[in-house]
């Protein structure tokens, strides 16, 4: 018969193999999965610590079109402080602080977020425009632009609409961009509130500095 390696020093033989790999890796400074390790601790670090808002010089506008849910409205205000947005809008049949189911959802941020109130939405709008502002309204229309095809410019004032109707069309027509979140389900649309965190997180990120 030949001569067979015992079962039993083929684990062993493995394990110092391996170990030996690992060794030489070291030697030359870290293999593959180390390296992606820590560039996406460095990365996690350097967006954490590192990043700030370009507040004052790209001025952020969050602008609320006749929303009818008082939480949805308390749930803008708080991803605006998590944005650094400098100044929420409210405007038509939109609740305004102070209101207990307001700040249920916004957690304190409806005290210190700048807001104004006007019933008339599009003479918001015009105000704005005619302080150099750029009006994105965040709705589906055949016009409307992908949200990450858009390439924001500053000062800017995002427009969110009607939890059923949407941006009224007098905002539409005053709007300079139309952007809209692709939808790959059964649904047509996301909450407002939450349709307003994604497209706000992608505005956002052509203000950050390092």
């Amino acid at each position: 018969m030949g001569n067979k390696t015992s079962p039993t020093l083929i684990l062993p033989l493995q394990r110092r193999g391996r170990r030996k790999k690992e060794r030489e890796e070291k030697k030359r400074g870290g293999g593959e999965e180390d390296r992606s390790h820590l560039t996406i601790l460095n990365f996690i670090k350097l967006f954490n610590f590192n990043m700030k808002i370009n507040k004052e010089s790209l001025p952020f506008y969050v602008v609320c079109d006749n929303l009818r849910s008082l939480e949805n409205i308390g749930s803008i205000f708080r991803t605006s402080d998590a944005l650094g947005v400098n100044k929420i809008y409210l405007g038509g049949i939109c609740g305004h602080p102070p209101n207990q189911k307001i700040s249920k959802t916004a957690l304190g941020a409806e005290s210190w977020i700048m807001w104004e109130y006007h019933w008339q939405v599009w003479r918001i709008i015009e105000r704005l425009k005619n302080q150099g502002f750029l009006i994105v309204a965040l709705e589906q229309t055949k016009k409307s632009l992908p949200y990450n095809k858009f390439k924001p410019k500053f000062p800017l004032a995002l427009v969110v609409g009607n939890e059923i109707k949407g941006v009224s069309p007098s905002v539409i027509r005053r709007a300079d961009k139309i952007i809209y979140l692709p939808m790959f389900g059964q649904k047509e649309s996301l909450n407002v509130a939450v349709a307003f965190g994604i497209a706000g997180y992608w505005i956002n990120q052509w203000r950050l500095i390092s």
